[in-house]
This record gives structure tokens, sequence and C-alpha cells, in this order.
């Protein structure tokens, strides 16, 4: 950077003042026999005013912006932050850094969490202002570190950065995404180092190459003379820190990803091929039944159901039509004979929990009083009998299949001795096992999302607090009271493997965000290991099976940042994940955080698309008849049911909304055809989407996840090294203090200059 008059080089921290360029100055006591002078070639520039510090926070702003989802162009990770620790370190007044810092990152958070925005604008608004104070808490100690000690930054930046990530993604209210390492994810022998020391790891190795490259710009280079070792300087320690850590974690992420196996032929409906032996060759060769199989033949299924704030618009799709589109993936996936079918968080909109199907009269009365006031006994009974019927038939699939079923649904339960009296709902997953006598196995999500499954202060003293932090939410604006209850333990299912001889194996089932929380799986598997097991030397968890509602955020980037999380769970482990979410990025992944198969819609079936948008349209323009409208929807019918049955709720949905505009009173039908016009808008939109992005297609894909006897350091010690890193930077903060208490300046040199010293 050239000089101008607010960027000017000047003498570095631990220069003298001949120091610019050319030879040090060198001066020699009467006597003392002449030295060499060490050769400087460049010298710390000082900006010395705020114009530049707003343009390099705002080039950050634009190079982070581009290493997440939606492009992932993962190399700019590598020296995204340069611009922005560059003015940290060189601003001469230190009040011109911090808001700078602070508006980069906001703007970060409302960058890659727009996706926010559409479900709670207010609480897209406060994340992003509470945590975009990121940047300046770690622009702090990093600027201290340089300007009083001289600090390399290749060694500065990584540790304070990993701390300050560690910090933002503690307890309740704590947002572990968008890590730097996180935009590595499809990198794998750059995140192998994650089973030593976790995602955070990841992000130092990326934030010392950053810090490397501000060495670069800012650091004074001078030439080392043999006759002048103590005019050493901190670009070169940096630089092989740097090179010996990258160095480092390449060799050992080339040494630890296997190769991968030989690619199979997809069986499953919707699916891009697969990795790893399939259903169909297996059964044609009679090895895939056999006891020593890598691992557990698994089916993960995916529809396409977003969820909605808006209750109208939620309504549209009735319990009937989502019940009948999930039952016929899972029909398909179960013909195929897997171990295990994986479905997605809260695929069916029910309670499935024995106290609640079982109750008498009174148990479901306590329940209708306090969570549906304005339904009548009559209803909550029609509605268990629904839940009843729905889930038989899913334990009647995992009998017939020999299949273990996995699927997300809802627990309520009357708990009277509480304190006060309450009804509990929990957010859980179910087992439902093949064996005839097994009951179901159940756990309750124990990391709730605030505000988004919770509001805190439900009771006690502060309840009035409680009404109103819960009438700010969507849900509660109107009304009502959604919060659920905590799940007491992290309670890991046992699973039965046919394909292996009927091996038993242990899954942990993080619910949606848990997987992007790295201590909840570390918890899974810690309650696992202090039950024995009859193989002693294996491993307390053999799988991760994440089940998600991403559907609350659309077919956004969100899908794609939380996928990123996943990888880092199967590599800190060695554990094999299974992700089944509503709306996409169903994946497999093996333990070496490669995306070993997703659902996806194959070109011939994208192809048979096309003509569907045309009967969409057509039935816009019938809208008033009735016949017509019949027609079209039966045509629709078989078109879609051509390319898969699990394609024709749209059809279904579309039927119910006409039918109800047709039944509905005069004044009332007016509303129900715009409801029915929408719903054509939106389906129209849905088809070319599917086509455009075939990963958001419903559909089901089937692999082989393999099992890892690796036992890693990460699981074993957790986030010490995050931990160490934190207790660095508390030991910068600590300096920075104490030199505010002494309030003596002192002069910094790159090396001392014996012989200048009188």
């Amino acid at each position: 950077m050239s000089s101008s008059p607010s960027v000017r080089h000047d003498r570095g921290p631990g220069e003298d003042a001949a120091g610019a360029s050319g030879a040090v100055a060198d001066p020699r006591r009467v006597g003392q026999r002449y030295r060499a002078p060490a050769r400087l070639i460049g010298g710390q520039f000082q900006i010395e005013s705020r114009a530049p510090v707003w343009i390099l926070a705002g080039l950050s702003l634009v190079l982070t912006s581009l290493i997440f989802p939606p492009v992932g162009f993962w190399p700019v990770a590598f020296f995204a932050l340069t611009p922005w620790a560059v003015a940290a370190c060189t601003t001469v007044r230190a009040r011109w850094v911090y808001l700078p810092s602070y508006m980069l990152g906001v703007g970060y958070f409302l960058i890659h969490t727009f996706w926010l925005a559409p479900v709670t604008p207010p609480g897209y608004i406060v994340l992003s202002l509470c945590f975009g104070a990121v940047f300046p808490l770690a622009a702090w100690p990093i600027r201290h570190m340089f300007r009083r000690h001289g600090a390399s930054l290749a060694i500065a930046l990584p540790i304070v950065w990993t701390a300050i990530e560690y910090l933002r993604s503690q307890t309740l209210v704590g947002f572990p995404w968008y890590l730097l390492g996180h935009s590595l994810h499809r990198v794998p022998v750059m995140i192998q180092i994650a089973d030593l020391v976790g995602a955070w790891g990841v992000s130092f190795v990326a934030a010392m190459v950053n810090g490397w490259f501000t060495d670069l710009l800012i650091q004074p280079i001078m030439i080392w003379r043999r006759d002048q070792p103590e005019r050493t300087t901190r670009l070169p320690i940096g630089s092989m820190a740097t090179l010996v850590i990258v160095m480092m974690t390449l060799l050992y992420g080339a040494l630890a990803v296997p190769p991968s196996p030989p690619p199979g032929t997809a069986t499953a409906s919707g699916t891009q091929p697969t990795t790893g032996p399939t259903a169909s060759s297996e059964r044609a060769t009679g090895e895939g039944r056999a006891a020593n199989a890598v691992g557990p033949l698994v089916a993960v299924v995916q529809h396409d159901f977003p969820s909605f704030v808006d209750s109208r618009r939620a309504s549209r799709t009735s319990f009937t039509v989502i019940y009948e589109a999930y039952m016929a993936l899972v029909r398909q996936a179960a013909a195929e004979r897997p171990d295990l079918i994986v479905l997605p968080e809260t695929a069916w909109y029910g309670y499935f929990n024995d106290e609640f199907l079982n109750a008498d009269a009174a148990y479901l009365e306590k329940i209708r009083a306090r969570e549906f006031p304005n339904r009548t006994l009559g209803d909550i009974e029609s509605y268990r009998n629904w839940c009843r019927e729905t889930r038989e038939r899913l334990i009647e699939v995992a009998r017939s299949s020999g299949a273990t079923i996995v699927t997300g649904a809802g627990s309520i339960e009357w708990k009277p001795l509480e304190i006060p009296q309450r009804v509990e709902k929990f957010n859980s997953a179910y087992a439902f096992s093949p064996e005839p006598a097994a009951a179901y196995q159940r756990y309750d999500k124990v990391h709730l999302v605030l505000f988004g499954e919770f509001v805190p202060f439900r009771y006690g003293r502060l309840h009035a607090v409680y009404r109103w932090l819960n009438s700010l939410t969507p849900w509660g604006a109107s009304g009502v009271e959604y919060s659920l209850s905590f799940g007491k333990d992290f309670r890991p299912f046992e699973l039965a493997a046919p394909s292996m001889g009927g091996r038993r194996l242990r899954a942990a089932t993080p619910i949606c965000y848990e997987d992007t929380v790295p201590h909840v799986a570390r918890a899974f598997i810690e309650v696992a290991g202090r039950t024995a097991r009859g193989d002693v030397d294996a491993k307390p968890i053999d799988l991760l099976l994440n089940i998600s509602n991403d559907g609350w955020f659309a077919h956004s980037s969100e899908l794609e940042a939380h996928l990123a999380a996943s990888v880092f769970r199967a590599v800190e482990h060695r554990l094999g994940v299974a992700r089944a979410v509503n709306t996409g990025a169903s994946a497999l992944i093996d333990p070496s955080g490669r995306i070993q198969a997703r659902v996806s819609l194959q070109r011939d079936r994208s192809a048979q698309l096309r003509p569907i948008e045309a009967t969409l349209r057509e039935l816009g323009a019938a809208a008033s008849d009735d016949r017509r409208l019949a027609d079209l929807l039966t045509k629709m019918k078989l078109q879609l049911t051509s390319i898969g049955p699990e394609f024709g709720f749209m059809a279904d949905r579309l039927g119910q909304l006409a039918a109800t505009a047709s039944l509905s009173s005069t004044a009332d039908r007016a509303a129900h055809q715009a409801d029915f016009s929408d719903q054509i808008d939106e389906d129209l939109r849905t088809v070319r989407r599917w086509q455009r992005r075939p990963w958001t297609a419903p559909g089901y894909v089937m692999a082989r996840l393999p099992i890892d006897p690796r036992r890693t350091i990460y699981t074993r010690w957790g986030d010490w090294f995050p931990t160490a890193c934190w207790a660095l930077t508390a030991a910068m903060v600590l300096d920075w203090l104490l030199h505010r208490v002494r309030g003596r300046p002192r002069v910094v040199r790159s090396a001392p200059d014996r012989t200048s010293q009188g």
C-alpha cells in the first residue's frame, strides 16, 4: 500500500528511527568491533484516518460473504479476514477500529442468517446485532498483542479467533454456525484434524493462514545475518509456524482419509447414484447380508413440506396429505429391505407416546383444558385415534420389512406432581423395532432452541416476563403457548442390523440443530459409555441419526450450512451420519466427513416435470369451472404419480382446496378461491425449483453407512483445544488490563539491539 495522507509507512514495533528502509543504524561504542547491519526490506504502515478502516472492513465483509453457501467458494476463507486484521493492527487510534469491526460483524450475520428474516424478523435483527460483537472483541486482544508486544499475527489471530468462536457457541443462547472452519467442509483433507481438536481446530488453521497474510503486509522484513542472530523478526517465526501447522494438517488429513468405496447404482426413488454396495446388488450376490459387512444399510427419507408461521398458509396441507406422502416413500424404501429407515423431525404432526395414546378420559381432559382450551374432548379423542393409527401403520411396516424406523413426532404428558401442575410437551425421536415384542424407544430433545422451541421464565415468579416475551414471538403473538419442555437425558437407541448378521448397534439421534452443537454428540457418547455392551471393544455409539425440520426456512442456504455442521460431527467422532430433512440436504455422511449419498431427483424424472407446469397453468385458468377442474386434477395426479407416488400429494392438496372452495358459502368462497390460486402459483415455483435444484425434491436414498472403529481424541477430551485458546486469550486481555493500570508507556523492539544500549 503506497504512502498517502491517510496511510503512511512508519517504523514497526521494535524498529528504530532509521528502520524505514535501507540499512538499520548500528551505532558502536568506543572500542567495540564493527558488526554488519541487518537490512530492512519493508516497514509497517500506519492508517491515520477512518476511511481506510471502513474500506478494509468492507472488503472483509465481501470476502466472508463468499465462503459459505450459497456461494461456498472455500479458498477465500484463507484470506477473508486479512483486510480487517490489517486495519485492526495498523490504525493509529484504537477507537477507529471498533465501530467498523462491529458493523463488519453485524453484516456478517445479516448476510449469512438471512433465512431467519421471513420467520422472525426481530430475531434476525437481534441475533445479528448481538453476535456482531465478536469482531470487535477479537480485534481488541489482537491489536494489543501486535502493537504492544509485536506479536506475529500468524500466532495471535488464530488463538483469539478460535477462542471467540468458542465463546459465541456456548449455552442455550450460543450460535455455533458459520464457523470459519465450516467453509472447508467439502475439503476432506483439511478437516480430518477435527477428530483431534474439533471444528475449532479447522478454524484455527484457516485463521492462521489469514494471520500469515496479514504479517506479510504489515510486519517489517529483515535479512537475517549470521553475525547478528539476535536480529530475527516476527515474520520468519510466523511463517515457520504456519508452514508447519498447514503441512501437518494436510499430512494428517491424507493419512486419515480412507480410499473412497467403488461407486454403486442407486435403487432408491428419485436419487442420484450412491456410493458403496446397494440393496439390489446385495440380493443378487448374497454378500450384503454377511455378518462382517462394513455397516448397516440405511435409507433416509425426504419430502418437501415447508413450515409456515402463517396458520392459513400452513393449513392448506392437511395431515392426511402429509401422511400419505411420507408413507409412499416409506413403503418404497422398505421394499429394498434396509436395516434402518430414517424420517425427518416432526414428519408426523402427532403425539406417539403411550401416556397420551393410552390415557383415560380424566387424563385427556387435563391436557385439553391446559393445551387445547378451544377444542372439545371429542376433538382430542378423534385426534388421538389418528395418532394411534399412524403409529400402528409405521410399526406394521417395520415388522413386515425387518427395518427399524426412526422418525420425529411429538410427546405430551400430564404432570400432576410438578409444582405447579402442568402439561409438558416434548420434541421427540421414536425408534420402532421390527421385533414383535419390542417396545418403542424415545428420545426427547434436550438442547432446545431459545424462542424457537421455548420461551424462558414460563414457571415461577417471572411468569409476567414470560408472557411478554411469548407475545413477541411469531406464534405467541396470537396467544399460543408453544414452549416445549427439556428432555432429561441423551438417550441412545439400540437397533438390530439384519444385513450384518443381526448385529446390535447403538445410534445417537440429535434432533434438528442439536447436531450443530458439538457437545451434544459427545453427551450421547458419554451416556452410552456408561452402559455395558456385549462387545467390550466396540465404540459406545455406532451411528449418528440427525432428524431435522428445516422447513421453517424453506429451501434457503440454511440447508447447506446445517449440512456443513453435520460433516464435522462425523469427523470429530468417526461416526457415520444419516440426515433426514423435510425440505432438502438429506444425506449420508461417512466417518471421514465425505458426503456419501444424498437425495436428489434424477434427470429423467426431472424432465417429466415439464408437462406438469402446463397443467398447473391450465388449472389457474379454469379456477371457476368445477368440471374442468376435476378433469385437470385427475390428469395432474396421473402425471405426478408416473414420476413417483410420493409426488401425488400436489394434486391431492389442490383437490382438497378446490373442494373446500366449491362447498364454502358465498361469503367465504372468495378467500378459499384465493388460497387455491395462491397454491397453484406456489406449486409452479416448486416444480421449477425441483428442476433447478433437484436435491430439494421428494425422494429417498439408500447406502451402506460405514462403521469406523477408531476412537478419537476429541471424543475423549472434548473441547480442550478451544479452551486452551480461550485461556491464552484471557491472558492477553489480562496483559492489556495490567498495561492500562500501570499506565507506563514502553518501547517494544522486534529484537534487542545490544549495540545501542549504553
